[in-house]
């Protein structure tokens, strides 16, 4: 009986260890998947959208949100309906 239950909650732990992905992780994923493929480095899209490269990172890596105007910019830039950069599985993930 105790096994079971010690089972039981090991699998339960384990379901509330796995991570799933925030919003802000799949725009920053997205981000830098069309960022590769258009061919620009952050540095590139961080001047075309006039802001530091450390920012691009930051977003990319998940760890900024980027203003309604920046996500409008960053879209422009990457030729992409703004929509892209949200939606799940991206083709180069």
């Amino acid at each position: 009986m105790f096994a079971r239950h010690a089972r039981a909650h090991t699998a339960a732990f384990l379901v509330v260890v796995m991570h799933s992905e925030t919003l802000r992780e799949r725009f920053g994923r997205n981000t830098a998947n069309h960022r590769t493929t258009a061919g620009l480095t952050q540095e590139q899209l961080a001047e075309i959208v006039d802001v530091t490269p450390v920012t691009i990172s930051n977003i990319e890596r998940g760890k900024k949100s980027p203003r309604f105007d920046l996500i409008q910019a960053i879209a422009d830039a990457l030729c992409i309906d703004p929509a892209e950069l949200f939606t799940p599985g991206h083709p180069d993930t």
